[in-house]
């Protein structure tokens, strides 16, 4: 008998491992189809990632198949965002951040002012017409400039040394003139996003840091090669080359550096100054009469 019930043992145990094999694998069966589910939904999510590059590498193919370039408007970089699920609004500040981004600089101007020099503001309730005038009026009125070169999207502007502008300027702004740090290396973008949305870049390219920095790094050098020569010593010359090379290089970026933190808040100060400042034009009499005329009933 107890033969019997260890045998009647050991054969539940054997069913009972074997159900349990079954409901094991009849699990694994039922759940791999979710499974492979889940990894291609999460295949085509990381593929997502490369969007921007396949659709780069297929304007470009467009456009070889067509000979030109291969141009979209705004108004399909809006389309496209709602059809993606993505807010129109930034959109349309990423557009902004992107052309209003500085040109590409130079491995020099990178390595002695890492970050470009531009502050960025808004202005809003204004027309484009009524934002181009404000600026004008405040860089010619405030700042002592006059307008230079025209560029996508803005202006160039150089000092206006005539004594007039200058007692104007020193008269409205005091001692906080751009051109007090930077000179004429100033210019100004605007970015409408709507008719009365708009996003202005005050910038300079740092043009006086960077020579002083080439100057100083410069005579660093040369003193460096005065000094090795006059020691008949080879590593002690070598040691004073070092010495003056590593003292002009650090003197040198140290002291952009701390010029172009001036120049960076004269272009914050006056762009903080003309978004108080900038107001809708005063239209003249004539004008008024004209829209007058136009709103009243009966004029055809």
């Amino acid at each position: 008998m107890r033969t019997v019930r260890n045998v009647d043992r050991r054969a539940a145990g054997h069913t009972s491992a074997t159900v349990i094999r079954v409901e094991a694998d009849d699990l694994r069966s039922q759940s791999a189809p979710i499974d492979a589910a889940g990894d291609r939904l999460i295949a085509d999510r990381l593929d997502a990632l490369e969007a921007e590059k396949v659709m780069q590498r297929a304007l470009e193919l467009e456009a070889e198949s067509l000979g030109e370039q291969h141009m979209i408007s705004t108004e399909q970089l809006g389309r496209i965002a709602k059809e993606i699920g993505v807010d129109p609004a930034f959109v349309q500040q990423a557009l902004g951040e992107v052309r209003l981004n500085p040109a590409d600089r130079g491995w020099f101007a990178r390595t002695v002012l890492p970050a470009p020099l531009v502050e960025t503001a808004s202005l809003q309730g204004l027309t484009r017409s009524d934002v181009d005038a404000s600026i004008d009026k405040w860089m010619t009125q405030n700042e002592g400039f006059m307008r230079g070169a025209v560029t996508p999207g803005g202006a160039e502007w150089d000092i206006d040394n005539r004594w007039t502008a200058k007692l104007r300027s020193s008269t409205l702004s005091g001692a906080n003139r751009i051109s007090r740090v930077a000179g004429s290396d100033v210019a100004h973008r605007v970015h409408s996003s709507s008719e009365q949305d708009h996003l202005v870049a005050f910038e300079s390219q740092g043009k006086g840091p960077l020579r002083s920095a080439g100057a100083l790094m410069a005579l660093g050098i040369a003193l460096g090669a005065l000094s090795a020569a006059g020691v008949s010593d080879v590593l002690a010359g070598i040691g004073l080359f070092a010495a003056w090379t590593v003292a002009g290089v650090g003197v040198g970026i140290v002291g952009a550096r701390w010029w172009a933190q001036g120049i960076r808040g004269a272009l914050r100060r006056s762009l903080t100054g003309l978004v108080g400042a900038a107001k809708p034009q005063r239209k003249g009499w004539l004008a008024r009469r004209r829209d007058r005329k136009a709103r009243a009933p009966g004029t055809p």
